[in-house]
């Protein structure tokens, strides 16, 4: 498979989300009509069996029985099923052309990896090494006071986070920055009080304008440059901007791509201690690698979103004979005087005459088949281990919340690997998306647009009508590695294969910075563990030779690197304000 330059990808990203912290509305998608989410679901139908492609190239074209099932199941036409059949066909293209054990998803742009496309060995060496991680962070009284016993529940199911991206994230008040790359991982460790906090916005404009120098003198020096994208600033921060600023971000991890396709971490892993747990980054590294493919298709489907395959005009497709009854003497009505009209609301649907829109003939999308490659170029990612664990006698789990996590980090998909699975025999994820904008409308204009798009969520407050896609779901039993464009919200379902005994679900995420927009990494903000700063610190003479409880009382004057206990604080008011969720 031949790949195309990385600088042509990044080109196309800027001009698909040129404002890159809103990715995941990039001001919403356009409206979906209940036709065109018939069309979608008849196709997923087809697509959500394992073997479809293979049949499809053994019948040499689709099964008969096809056409029949989702014309029935799905109410639909004649001129529809050929739109979802032709559809089909290039669905079969895009997924004989992918890389071996790649699979595009029944849910658009969403990409999967089977089981055998994982190493069995990597994720045996992640689950001995999260264990011993879990281990060492349960001995830690803090750690487990914050973790485990807010969410200890015997009867519920609770998730565990062992890697939490939102603890001592980059806080745009405290943090400290440098002027020039750590150069390396074990460097990282005696720089935690080396750098400056900007208070300001235009103190953060000057230190990512000496960060980016910094880079471009070195660039010379050396006759490349692995980052080759000036590092945004956070203007988030900025009050002038943004009515309500933001207290922090994420900090993403460096991972440069060579030819092969192989990651390795330019930087230390936020809450991952780069000398204690120097095996886990090599893993991490190699789980990154096998996201590499997956990453540059979706990245592919983004920068070529598909049109609707069915475009709608309401006015056409909706004529009303007269006004509707409530908008009937509305200037009586605002003073709340009683209207009497002689048009019943019966009278009033006989005359509304819809026309059902049709999808326009299939036409090839112009998303090329070869995608586009991430190889020899520098990818930022933020990166999350958690499990979830489901006890005895609750037999399912369902996260409560749609996550579309990362719109301050500029996140653009979301991969996860599910690297342990105990005692489940089911795992479904649900996808919604967000539509462009809500309507303020009344009478028959409302009921035109239920016609069309299907009932909508009122707004009470303000009058507005807001047509949220319908949910889609992936059944990824037998998939290993998922990853998802963040246009998506999405959830987690679980059920346990045997409700007389636990089970649990192990997870390794990733969430990927658009390549297009750097932001500020643990290349050039230093740890700000306190715990990881103490060790390094006195362990040193003389210092190592002061008691225990000396060294306590000191560090609870230290308020530069952060206590564990104040970081949970920051953590629990940074999510509050981070996460995208409904």
């Amino acid at each position: 498979m031949t790949f195309t330059s990385p600088q042509h990808l990044i080109r196309l990203l800027r001009k698909a989300f040129p404002a890159p912290h809103a990715i995941h509305t990039t001001n919403g998608l356009e409206w979906r009509s209940r036709v065109e989410l018939r069309l979608i679901k008849a196709s997923a139908y087809i697509r959500a069996s394992p073997e479809w492609v293979a049949v499809w190239q053994q019948n040499n074209g689709p099964l008969e029985q096809w056409a029949v099932d989702i014309a029935e199941q799905f109410e639909l036409t004649e001129r529809d099923v050929a739109y979802v059949l032709a559809e089909l066909e290039y669905y079969v293209v895009l997924q004989t052309k992918a890389a071996a054990n790649i699979t595009h998803s029944s849910v658009d742009m969403v990409w999967t990896a089977a089981k055998s496309f994982a190493k069995n060995e990597l994720a045996e060496n992640l689950n001995h090494h999260s264990k011993a991680l879990e281990h060492s962070l349960r001995r830690d009284k803090a750690w487990a006071r914050h973790y485990l016993e807010q969410s200890c529940n015997e009867k519920t199911a609770r998730t565990v986070v062992l890697l939490d991206p939102s603890l001592y994230p980059l806080m745009y008040d405290t943090s400290q920055v440098l002027a020039q790359p750590i150069d390396s991982l074990e460097d990282a460790l005696n720089l935690s009080t080396r750098g400056v906090a900007p208070k300001s916005f235009e103190q953060w404009v000057e230190a990512v304008t000496a960060i980016n120098d910094t880079m471009d003198r070195l660039a010379i020096v050396n006759s490349h440059r692995e980052i080759d994208i000036d590092i945004m600033v956070p203007t988030c921060c900025d009050s002038q901007q943004w009515p309500q600023p933001k207290h922090g971000c994420w900090l993403p991890t460096e991972f440069a791509i060579d030819s092969d396709g192989i990651a390795r971490a330019l930087s230390y892993i936020n809450n991952l201690h780069p000398v204690w747990h120097t095996a886990m980054y090599t893993y991490i590294e190699q789980a990154f690698t096998m996201f590499v493919p997956l990453l540059e298709q979706v990245l592919t489907d983004l920068v070529h979103l598909r049109e609707l395959r069915v475009p709608v005009d309401v006015s056409k497709c909706v004529t009303f004979d007269s006004p509707h009854p409530e908008e009937l003497d509305l200037g009586l009505r605002r003073f709340y005087l009683p209207i009497e009209t002689s048009m019943t609301w019966d009278e009033w649907a006989e005359g509304i005459e819809y026309t059902e829109p049709e999808p326009t003939p299939f036409v090839m999308p112009r998303r090329p088949f070869t995608p586009y490659a991430l190889r020899n170029t520098c990818v930022q990612a933020a990166v999350k281990m958690s499990t979830i664990e489901i006890p005895q006698g609750c037999s399912e789990y369902s996260e409560c919340m749609w996550q579309a996590a990362g719109n301050d980090e500029c996140i653009i998909a979301t991969g996860v690997y599910f690297y342990d699975v105990t005692n489940i025999d089911h795992i479904e994820m649900q996808f919604r998306e967000s539509v462009k904008c809500s309507v303020e409308c009344s009478g028959n204009k409302k009921e035109a647009l239920r016609l069309v798009y299907g009932d909508g969520q009122r707004n009470h407050t303000h009058g507005m009508y807001k047509y949220p896609n319908v949910p889609r779901s992936l059944n990824i039993t037998n998939a290993k590695l998922v990853c998802i464009p963040n246009i998506y919200q999405h959830k987690i379902m679980l059920r346990l294969k045997d409700a007389a005994d636990s089970g649990h679900v192990k997870m390794l995420v990733f969430y990927f910075v658009n390549p297009a927009a750097r932001i500020l990494s643990t290349k050039v903000v230093p740890p700000q563990q306190q715990s990881w700063w103490a060790e390094r610190v006195f362990s040193t003479l003389p210092l190592c030779s002061l008691p225990y409880e000396i060294v306590e009382n000191i560090l609870k004057y230290v308020t530069l690197p952060v206590s564990f206990d104040e970081a949970c604080k920051r953590r629990n008011l940074f999510e509050a304000k981070h996460f995208a969720t409904n």
